[in-house]
C-alpha cells in the first residue's frame, strides 16, 4: 500500500512515525511546505519520498498522488481542508482521511461555532478574543487571573 501524508509539523511527524511502524509496511510519501527531517527519514526508510510544496494547492496534491500511485492520503493540518484538498482527492478517486471543506469551516470558525455560543449561554470555556491585528490580540487575551495566550492566524 502507498500512503501519502500532507503537512510538515509535529502532528504530521507523529502520523508518519506511526504509519512507519505498521506491520503492513506501507510505502510512505509526503508533501509538506517545509523539509521536516523526521518525516524525510521516515519516507526514505519506507521506500517513499518527501516533496516540498504548497499543501493547499489541490492540483499539485492530486497530481502527486496520481504520479506516486497513492492508495490513501492522510491530511494532518487543518489548512488543506479549508482549501478543499480532501474533496479534490476523493473526486479523483483517491481515498482521503481529512475533513472536507464543508466540515473544515467548524475548525476555522471556532469562535462563532463554539466560543460565542458558550459565552452567550454562560458555559465554561476557553478565554478568547478575535482581532485582525496581533498587538490588540494580546491585549484582548489579557484576563484575571493572567493566562498564556494562544494566537491563531486565519487567512
Amino acid at each position: 500500500m502507498r500512503i501519502m501524508g500532507i503537512g510538515g509539523g509535529a502532528r504530521e511527524h507523529a502520523i508518519a512515525w506511526k504509519l512507519g511502524l505498521s506491520d503492513h509496511k506501507p510505502e510512505i510519501f509526503w508533501i509538506a511546505e517545509n523539509r521536516n527531517p523526521g518525516i524525510h527519514k521516515i519516507c526514505r526508510d519506507n521506500q517513499g519520498e518527501l516533496r516540498t510544496g504548497r499543501t493547499t494547492d489541490a492540483k499539485t496534491i492530486v497530481r502527486s498522488a496520481r504520479g506516486w500511485g497513492i492508495d490513501m492520503v492522510v491530511v494532518g493540518p487543518e489548512e488543506p481542508g479549508f482549501h478543499g484538498i480532501p474533496d479534490a482527492l476523493e473526486k479523483e478517486g483517491v481515498h482521503c482521511i481529512g475533513a472536507t471543506q464543508e466540515l473544515s469551516v467548524i475548525e476555522r470558525s471556532k469562535a462563532s461555532f463554539c466560543f460565542e455560543p458558550s459565552r452567550t449561554h454562560e458555559k465554561p470555556q476557553t478565554v478568547f478574543g478575535k482581532t485582525s491585528n496581533l498587538s490588540p490580540g494580546f491585549r484582548t487575551s489579557s484576563s484575571s487571573p493572567p493566562v498564556n495566550p494562544a494566537v491563531r492566524a486565519l487567512n
